[in-house]
């Protein structure tokens, strides 16, 4: 009921806090983000080839878009991105038919009128501070979308991190190996450590259910370029909560736990 938000209609709707995930657009570059909406919804009269997979991408979009703007309670963009990545090649797509229908015709003003369009998209998308003009986006500018203040009244951020691949495997291959399975692995508050518990097939608990001598793991939210925590608070931890350093790189820390 809570994850779906459904629980949302329970009480009244909040129509500034829809209007402000509806129109998350403007935050990943595109403005005005009214157009947005109307390329999109234009597909129904534009688009010639409406395949079983033209609207299969189109209602998807529609119910992603639909589920976070009315009933997500939290506003997270990582929980529509699917959405707004369809909804990025339906745009395209929309642009590409608007473009060939104009060129058709042979009308110069036609024609003329349909470059004046896109030229002020793109002169109003230029003074979007959030929008790259490159096609590739650094690892620079990933993180600072990451860092970012989430925009508008949402949560979280418009960059969702990767983690190290072969730092993931290290800490597996150390909890595979060192960690006996009579251990509970443990996270310390709400970093949950999710990516980590598929490749070891091992159940994680909070840390206020474990004892002494189980294992605490820091994960990439905790230490390295995409810590969530204030300077200090990390070594803070391990004072705390950690008895010996059982395994330890870039991204991850293992720790047998202190007395409890």
């Amino acid at each position: 009921m809570g994850g779906s938000g459904l629980a949302s209609f329970k009480n009244s709707l909040d129509i500034v806090f829809i209007f402000r995930k509806l129109s998350l657009w403007r935050h990943i570059g595109i403005e005005p983000y009214l157009f947005a909406w109307l390329l999109i919804f234009s597909l129904f009269f534009i688009h010639k080839k409406k395949t079983f997979l033209f609207w299969n991408v189109l209602f998807s979009t529609i119910i992603f878009f639909l589920w976070f703007g009315f009933a997500s309670p939290l506003g997270w963009f990582r929980h529509i991105f699917p959405g707004v990545f369809m909804g990025m090649i339906l745009i395209s797509v929309s642009l590409s038919d608007l473009a060939h229908r104009f060129l058709q015709t042979k009308q110069p003003l036609q024609i003329f009128i349909f470059f004046l369009f896109l030229l002020y998209i793109i002169f109003e998308m230029s003074k979007n501070q959030r929008a790259i003009s490159n096609f590739f986006i650094t690892k620079k500018q990933a993180l600072s979308l990451f860092w970012q203040k989430p925009p508008n009244g949402l949560q979280g951020p418009l960059s969702h991190p990767i983690f190290s691949k072969k730092d993931q495997d290290e800490v597996a291959k150390a909890i595979e190996f060192q960690i006996n399975t009579s251990k509970r692995l443990c996270f310390n508050g709400g970093l949950l450590v999710a990516e980590i518990p598929p490749l070891v097939d091992r159940v994680f608990f909070p840390l206020e259910r474990c004892k002494n001598d189980d294992i605490l793991i820091i994960g990439p939210y905790q230490k390295g370029p995409f810590t969530l925590l204030k300077p200090g608070q990390l070594s803070s931890i391990l004072t705390k909560n950690c008895k010996k350093i059982l395994f330890n790189n870039d991204s991850y820390t293992l720790c047998s736990i202190k007395k409890m």
